[in-house]
């Protein structure tokens, strides 16, 4: 496995890699690589002839400079990772590296980021955008793999792909879930043992809309009505009796969108997408189905 850390190297192998006929597969990570991404590597190696992983803890798609802070980095457990799955290099830029001139926004995201994380998050995506451009022009890979938890990110890098005129295939990988349910995320091991346990009521609402969905309802109305009661079962959710706390769960939204314009639906005719972000404690996470009749 071989370890790039500026982009002229990186270039100049994928070069001599695409020179001798061999697809290149890459999975962008910000770090902290668990089972989640393995799955996105090993996806990528069964598609491709070489895979490349970056490993870059981008600034500007942060909205809060404590998330960023916060966010957890775990390089040498990350480098084993991808040395065990035979991931044939690994791209390790600086943020001098990617932003000579410091981080800025050299990209804007399309409207597309106005609806579920993009409006809680102003900004977010045009960091995406940003940062996963200048590493395809780094990495130069024929596919690139990502996952469908982060179903918002992935329409946008699709729309990224196709207005730029980039020769790139994307993969969706669908969500990795943990024995219990809930959606692997580098961020769930900021959560404590409590918030773990109320992280579950995201998927448990899950499973109540694909149920519900596919027992025939299709007014989202009702699907949402049903996700409300699991999550308002959860106690976390409930206002503290002390008036100086806040509640330990806090939805950001629950909504079903169509999967092209991620624009809310109130009846299902075509594919659907019900997503869900909350905050278990200072943790925002997401979760997602697609609900296809």
């Amino acid at each position: 496995m071989e370890i790039f850390r500026t982009i002229d190297a990186m270039q100049a192998w994928s070069g001599t890699e695409r020179a001798a006929g061999h697809s290149i597969g890459f999975v962008p990570t910000l770090g902290a690589l668990h089972e989640g991404h393995l799955q996105l590597i090993r996806m990528a190696r069964n598609k491709t002839d070489r895979v490349v992983v970056s490993v870059f803890l981008n600034p500007t798609q942060f909205d809060k400079t404590d998330d960023l802070a916060k966010y957890p980095v775990s390089l040498e457990a990350d480098l084993k990772y991808c040395e065990q799955e035979k991931v044939a290099a690994v791209f390790l830029p600086t943020t001098e590296t990617m932003y000579p001139d410091g981080p800025t926004i050299e990209l804007k995201a399309p409207p597309l980021v106005n609806r579920l994380c993009g409006a809680a998050r102003p900004g977010h995506f045009d960091g995406v955008v940003t940062i996963v451009k200048k590493l395809f022009t780094a990495v130069r890979p024929t596919h690139a793999v990502f996952g469908e938890k982060d179903f918002q990110q992935l329409a946008i890098i699709r729309w990224l792909v196709a207005t730029q005129n980039l020769p790139i295939e994307i993969i969706a990988h669908p969500i990795v879930r943990e024995a219990d349910g809930l959606a692997m995320s580098s961020r769930n091991q900021r959560l404590s043992a409590e918030e773990r346990k109320q992280a579950l009521a995201l998927s448990r609402s899950i499973k109540a809309v694909q149920t519900l969905f596919d027992g025939g309802e299709r007014e989202t109305m009702n699907l949402l009505a049903v996700a409300k009661d699991v999550l308002q079962a959860e106690p976390g959710l409930k206002p503290s009796l002390k008036p100086n706390l806040k509640p330990n769960l806090k939805i950001d939204y629950a909504e079903i969108v169509d999967t092209q314009s991620l624009e809310s639906l109130t009846h299902i005719d075509t594919t659907a997408l019900y997503a869900i972000a909350a905050f278990i404690g200072e943790v925002r996470l997401i979760d997602n189905c697609i609900l296809s009749p």
